[in-house]
């Protein structure tokens, strides 16, 4: 009997993190404003990292990621961090910059 009750347990730890974390790691949509004023919506996940959402604004606009810089709230957005440490939620606006090379 003990064992079984330990089993439930130990199952309905995982039902409950895997509900609270889709819930946590979701699907979103954003805004990313390009250069030319016009706006695009690009599907992110709260857990996607900026270099991700970086990855599917080349799937759609054919900008290589490392060609690109991502500002959010006046701040510049760092490749390995996720997205909802900066806040961004759903309709969320990211500004989209070229990220020049310079020097000889």
């Amino acid at each position: 009997m003990k064992s079984f009750r330990s089993c439930w347990c130990f199952l309905l730890f995982w039902c409950f993190r895997f509900y609270f974390l889709s819930f946590e790691f979701g699907k979103m949509l954003i805004k990313v404003k390009m250069l030319t004023g016009t706006e695009r919506e690009i599907d992110i996940d709260a857990g996607d990292t900026v270099e991700r959402i970086k990855m599917r604004i080349e799937e759609k606009e054919g900008i290589l990621p490392g060609q690109q810089r991502l500002i959010f709230g006046g701040r510049s957005l760092a490749d390995n961090t996720m997205a909802k440490e900066y806040g961004i939620e759903g309709g969320s606006v990211l500004h989209l910059v070229l990220q020049l090379r310079g020097g000889r």
